[in-house]
């Protein structure tokens, strides 16, 4: 047997044994319509609360007729009939409309509960959702009304899924004629994420561009207005609205007050906030006359802001996930053309596509404390949507789109990337869309969406596919006890074997290499 061969062999052997990871189980979501190409879900949060149950956020389509619904742990839940929108004049007319789905599961997977909202066409992408420090749930959603007009609800849940406190942000019913068409200008807001304090009160953060935030004591204006060129959200600032929970008191969340960032920024928006020891912390990216980047800010339960600070980034910036663990900011996504230089640590990109991006912060005063700029065989695109620390340095989760794999990478203290665990392919151009771990580590829950052009394969079950039903579907698959951290790395220095499927055959990358089954 050549060397090559026996390199090979060697590769594919370590590949193999460093797959420790446990699945502990998994659901699906499948958006059955008459006409299969219009049925889409896609998870948008995964959170879990201090007792191991799970909440999970996701969307499914209504097509324009003949909807049947979702299908979820045995249940299916209908969906609004778009067709029905638009009979009377000034109604939105819809032929697709996205509803909203919130659920429950025990730390089994058992369903507890399950809340289908079809009463508005739901951007989720704008939504917030936390748990509370009580075990319930803050959801701050973002939908049209039949008039086209854009609503908001901050609606907090408890335990059981009753609501106990609501606000309803009526927001400004408006629009402008640019180059002649109709834009809705209580349109140019989006939540980014919520969170509560140990006294209860509630802190929304989110962006709005040329949206009068509307309150019961106040307008909260943005920094300045959107002129309508570009996207709204390369000119917006970051909001803080802060409630308190007057239970039994009419369900009301009232209004305290807001903060908006003031500096001299062309937009900056929040990617997300953690209450910790009487601090807000937020992270975030900005863009200003001469660079753009990420930054870290704290502010205090008053809303006076203590710290600010601003990394510019040399490149395009695409984001994910941003997560507080253990006094770190974890802020993931993808970076092109360009490049990040923290002291002496400098990573460039190759090509045109985006590369997965891990950048880690300190929480205490904002500072960078290291990153890594992902480069895939290939220059492939490649996204990081979440990353953690363990007992031995980091781990994170990464897709790689055009060849629809999924990995979980493992890094060391230094952010030196040791063993690569691939967890799915297949599903067309399937791709992790959102992930969220249990407090103690033990369980971690990982939203996949794949695409029924071709058969799933997630771990070692049986290949899924439901081309009889809907396009796209979500799968949250969930890794048990020791999750990440039961990972286990092969120390191979600079090299790596990674295994992954293309055009239906299966190949191994080995020390910048890519080999087939027989090792050519």
């Amino acid at each position: 047997m050549c060397m090559r061969k026996i390199f090979f062999f060697a590769a594919l052997w370590l590949s193999v044994m460093a797959q420790a990871v446990d699945l502990d189980y998994y659901k699906t979501l499948v958006d059955e319509q008459a006409d299969a190409s219009k049925g889409t879900t896609q998870l948008y949060n995964l959170e879990y609360a201090a007792d191991g149950s799970l909440y999970l956020l996701s969307s499914y389509q209504t097509a324009s007729s003949d909807e049947v619904g979702l299908h979820f742990s045995e249940n299916t839940y209908q969906g609004a009939t778009a067709a029905k929108w638009g009979s009377k004049p000034g109604e939105l007319k819809l032929t697709n409309m996205k509803n909203s789905f919130l659920a429950k599961l025990d730390a089994e997977g058992n369903l507890l509960w399950a809340k289908a909202d079809t009463t508005g066409d739901y951007d989720l992408a704008g939504t917030a959702l936390a748990v509370t420090k009580d075990g319930g749930v803050i959801y701050a959603d973002k939908f049209r009304g039949r008039s086209g007009n854009y609503m908001s609800f901050i609606n907090l849940y408890d335990k059981d899924g009753r609501l106990v406190a609501s606000n309803n942000m009526a927001l400004t019913i408006d629009s402008i004629i640019v180059g002649g068409k109709k834009i809705a200008r209580n349109d140019a807001f989006s939540w980014a994420a919520v969170t509560q304090d140990t006294a209860g009160f509630v802190y929304l953060v989110g962006y709005q561009a040329d949206t009068l935030l509307p309150t019961r004591l106040d307008t909260v204006a943005p920094r300045h207005a959107w002129n309508y060129e570009g996207s709204k959200s390369d000119a917006c600032n970051t909001v803080i609205l802060k409630y308190k929970p007057q239970y039994n008191v009419f369900m009301d969340l009232d209004y305290i007050g807001a903060v908006i960032n003031n500096d001299d920024l062309i937009s900056d928006r929040p990617l997300g906030v953690n209450y910790e020891n009487g601090k807000l912390y937020i992270a975030g990216t900005y863009k200003n006359e001469t660079e753009r980047g990420i930054y870290a800010a704290c502010y205090n339960t008053d809303l006076e802001r203590e710290y600010i600070v601003y990394h510019p980034i040399n490149g395009s910036l695409q984001f994910q996930q941003t997560k507080f663990v253990d006094g770190k900011i974890f802020v993931c996504g993808g970076l092109s053309q360009g490049s990040i230089t923290v002291g002496e640590k400098t990573i460039a990109t190759n090509g045109t596509f985006n590369h997965g991006l891990v950048y880690i912060m300190n929480q205490a005063d904002g500072a960078v404390l290291d990153f890594d700029v992902h480069s895939a065989a290939n220059d492939v695109l490649n996204i990081t949507v979440a990353a953690y620390p363990t007992e031995t340095g980091y781990v994170a989760c990464n897709h790689e789109t055009l060849n629809g794999i999924q990995m979980i990478f493992n890094y060391d203290e230094q952010m030196n990337l040791i063993s690569t665990d691939t967890i799915a392919y297949g599903g067309g151009s399937s791709t992790i869309s959102v992930v969220g771990r249990s407090a103690d580590g033990s369980q971690t829950a990982i939203g996949l969406r794949a695409r029924t052009t071709s058969d799933y394969y997630l771990f070692n079950e049986e290949p899924m596919n439901y081309a009889d039903l809907t396009n796209w579907y979500s799968i949250v698959a969930v890794l048990g006890e020791g999750g990440e951290q039961g990972v286990e790395t092969v120390k191979t220095e600079s090299n790596k074997a990674i295994k992954f499927i293309e055009n239906g055959q299966l190949f191994i990358r080995y020390n910048g290499k890519t080999y087939n089954i027989l090792g050519y």
